[in-house]
């Protein structure tokens, strides 16, 4: 597994606002085209996030259309005869998306693949590379073609205490609330991972919140240190600079450099990366417009009217930063960096990793973590620091969005396992249509001591169910069934329910084609049934 760590010398090439890592492919080269792309355009959020999941999707389904190894995202059509130069390939795709995201930007796109071809050797594999890189960026383009990402609609906005409402020096319309409506990237959809209602104003939680954002964020505060004040502006990645999405794009180049990764490796860890950031801004969007729930700089001003005796009213507050234009619960900011960091941790095994980087809007400052949860924590904190989010926004933001990483990371691009025929042992049953497909199970909890992993040991039942045991035969943990539904709607299906809270990883892999699906259960939650009626094509 990649599980080196790096210090903060090697971690140099993760610096956001400087060149980006030296040159190492056709994946490292694009995204920094991109991330210049949307400092130019002045990309919202939600907006370079969806940037970010289609320009790198598309050079994985390109560059493992050529190379092989995983799940396509959604191109399965073969390549041409004679295959192609996967670089190329990458150049290509990268292109297309590029200029079809930002069309005012194609002049610059043109010339930056003028130079990456010409480091690729001419000939046919280059030519066939590069049309099969343009064919798979169209096929990504027309998927996503109709995903509401640019319809217009009118926010509805309730009035009265509690709800958002514009917020001063703008007083700037509500920002993209279409957004929730956009279809998800890699899971099934916003509402399925959208958090409980946010603490109502007579709370503990909503007390503790109020008192922290209003001594900590005010624009004035004389308890804010110097280093939160920091953090604040360190991580607001506003209008102009490469956005919260990409400031996490560019500490994912840090990574793959360290780690010397391949190109569909690196493919690979850019479509998760962005898939899950695609995915952090709708499940956040959606949130914003179901609750509506208020800012700070509203809630401390108009405290009076919130029916809580313990939050003093302050009409002369103000934050740190500009508050954005959309409602509060929950925050982007922690929703798009729990996303990322989770989806790093589980690439490389492990959340333990030492890196630096620097801000767009503080050139020169740099700041350094021993691992990604941290850096992830501190940029939700951050938005307390800079005056614009309550408490409960991040911590909020921080569970969905490691859930969302969660998800991706086992459900889309997965490795494809060998093609062989299912044989049953002590951790693994086959079941469904003669045995086809084969099921095991990890799990894993924490004790005073750490980490207590295990493989599940297997129980035979039907020659399309069984059962799996933890820590002891007799007592069943896990029961799985896989169901032929090819007559109902053409596909395998998976159903599967536990007694347990532990942490479960089930896989189910089609020992004819090598295709894995992954269900995953995280530590201290009850196990959620499985319903997957659409697992695995037919026949």
């Amino acid at each position: 597994m990649l599980r080196k760590l790096v210090s903060s010398g090697l971690c140099a090439v993760a610096l956001l606002g400087l060149a980006g890592p030296a040159h190492a492919d056709a994946v490292n080269d694009w995204n920094n085209i991109l991330l210049q792309a949307i400092r130019t355009d002045k990309t919202p959020p939600p907006k370079s996030s969806r940037a970010i999941a289609l320009m790198n999707v598309s050079v994985f389904d390109a560059v493992n259309g050529l190379v092989g190894g995983y799940t396509p995202y959604h191109v399965t059509s073969p390549p041409p005869p004679g295959g192609g130069a996967p670089e190329a390939a990458a150049v290509a795709a990268a292109h297309k998306a590029l200029v079809a995201l930002f069309p005012a930007q194609a002049t610059t796109f043109d010339a930056a693949q003028v130079t990456s071809l010409s480091a690729i050797p001419n000939g046919p594999a280059k030519t066939l590379g590069i049309a099969w890189g343009e064919s798979v960026a169209g096929q990504i383009l027309d998927l996503r073609a109709h995903d509401h990402s640019g319809d217009v609609v009118t926010a509805y906005l309730p009035t009265g205490a509690l709800w958002w409402e514009r917020t001063p020096p703008a007083l700037a319309d509500p920002l993209l609330p279409n957004w929730p409506a956009v279809t998800p990237w890699g899971i099934p959809s916003a509402a399925q991972l959208r958090p409980d209602p946010p603490p109502i104003p007579a709370s503990a939680e909503y007390t503790a919140a109020y008192e922290e954002v209003r001594l900590l964020g005010r624009v004035d505060s004389p308890l804010r240190t110097p280093e939160q004040t920091q953090i604040a502006l360190f991580w607001a990645d506003g209008g102009g600079t490469a956005t919260p999405p990409g400031h996490w794009i560019v500490i994912a180049q840090g990574v793959s450099s360290s780690q010397h990764l391949t190109l569909i490796q690196n493919a690979r860890l850019f479509a998760l990366v962005g898939i899950a950031v695609a995915d952090a801004g709708i499940v956040a969007w959606d949130a914003k417009y179901h609750y509506n729930d208020w800012r700070p700089i509203t809630g401390i001003q108009k405290a009076d009217t919130d029916g809580n005796p313990n939050t003093p009213q302050d009409t002369t507050w103000s934050p740190l930063i500009a508050t954005p234009p959309f409602p509060s619960y929950i925050s982007g900011h922690s929703t798009f960096s729990s996303a990322a960091a989770r989806i790093l941790a589980l690439f490389l095994s492990t959340d333990t990793f030492s890196f630096s980087t620097t801000s767009d809007g503080l050139p020169g400052v740099q700041r350094s973590f021993t691992s990604f949860s941290q850096a992830a924590a501190e940029a939700g904190q951050s938005r307390i620091y800079g005056g614009i989010h309550w408490q409960y926004d991040n911590q909020a933001g921080l569970a969905a969005g490691r859930a969302i990483a969660e998800q991706v990371f086992y459900d889309v691009l997965t490795p494809l396992a060998a093609v062989a025929p299912c044989l049953p042992s002590s951790t693994a049953l086959c079941l469904g249509d003669g045995s086809r497909f084969k099921v095991e199970a990890t799990w894993r909890y924490t004790s005073a001591t750490g980490d207590v992993p295990g493989t599940a040991g297997a129980l035979t039942g039907t020659s399309d169910s069984g059962q799996f045991w933890f820590f002891s035969p007799d007592n069943v943990e896990l029961a799985v069934k896989v169901l032929d539904g090819c007559s109902l709607n053409d596909h395998f299906w998976v159903f599967a329910s536990g007694l347990t809270d532990i942490e479960v990883l089930l896989r189910v892999t089609d020992t004819q084609t090598g295709h894995t699906r992954t269900y995953f259960n995280p530590l201290k939650r009850a196990y959620k049934p499985v319903q997957d009626t659409s697992a695995f094509s037919c026949p």
